[in-house]
């Protein structure tokens, strides 16, 4: 028996595992590029339009909040930046960016505080 999702009556075991939903995953992924072309964004403001897009817009069945931290840490990487927070910290404010607790601008900015040169 073949699963696309677990909740079409499948088991756990047997289902595919998540995959994006296309149009989420474009929209969150195209944010940075309008933000690039239409303005001069700093690195750390580009990663965190990233985060905010992938965190708010649901892409995947789970994992966004994950992705789209994990998503602006290898962004900053590879635009020679070293990323380096405290897990708990990670955690509190990547929670509070998805809640609307935290803005984009603000995450920015705690990503640049807690970034160094490569």
């Amino acid at each position: 028996m073949s699963c696309s999702h677990f909740m079409s009556g499948c088991s756990p075991s047997t289902a595919a595992p998540p995959h994006p939903r296309r149009g989420p995953a474009r929209i969150g992924l195209g944010r940075p590029e309008n933000l690039f072309a239409y303005g001069k964004p700093t690195v750390f403001e580009l990663s965190a339009s990233y985060a905010f897009g992938l965190v708010k817009n649901h892409p995947f069945i789970d994992g966004n909040k994950r992705i789209g931290f994990a998503t602006a840490a290898l962004f900053l990487q590879l635009n020679g930046k070293r990323f380096a927070a405290a897990e708990v910290d990670v955690v509190l404010r990547t929670l509070a960016l998805a809640a609307g607790k935290m803005s984009e601008a603000d995450y920015a900015a705690w990503l640049k505080v807690n970034s160094k040169r490569a």
